[in-house]
């Protein structure tokens, strides 16, 4: 398997016609552009799902 550390934000594999399929064309560039920002460490998938949480979270106000 692969850890969270070692996975780096360009080899995500995100299917982005489902992303765009599922979500306004605006949110999906900040959660590519948010995955881009992540840094290397233990805690990506936490850090990743608390940064995708803001963006939903600020779009639907």
């Amino acid at each position: 398997g692969v850890y969270p550390s070692e996975i780096l934000p360009y080899h995500l594999e995100v299917s982005t016609a489902v992303m765009q399929k599922s979500l306004p064309e605006v949110l999906s560039a900040e959660i590519k552009a948010t995955i881009g920002n992540l840094a290397i460490g233990y805690l990506r998938i936490f850090r990743l799902c608390r940064c995708v949480s803001q963006v939903l979270q600020i779009s639907s106000r």
